[in-house]
């Protein structure tokens, strides 16, 4: 990973994006040509309030539903997934 933000003394947590914000800031990206993915609404909703496109991969503890609700982009059911999102977004 270029960037990894995880628990910081003074960096609020998901579902504020202040933690996706430093991460684009790190990698000197607009947050509206990123993509976020995550396994959260808190997740989602974090990268949705700062323009970002979401990827839901729910973890086993939580339901395809609770991403379907905070308007994740794409819900998928394994990372095996994302290549092929990937090239549908990208190519």
């Amino acid at each position: 990973f270029s960037s990894v933000v995880g628990r910081v003394p003074g960096i609020k947590m998901k579902p504020d994006p202040e933690q996706l914000i430093q991460v684009f800031k790190q990698l000197q990206v607009d947050p509206k040509k990123g993509i976020m993915v995550g396994d959260s609404p808190g997740d989602v909703l974090a990268a949705k309030s700062i323009g970002t496109y979401t990827i839901g991969i729910p973890a086993y503890y939580r339901k395809p539903e609770s991403l379907r609700r905070v308007g994740v982009d794409e819900l998928l059911e394994s990372l095996v997934e994302l290549p092929s999102i990937f090239q549908k977004l990208f190519c």
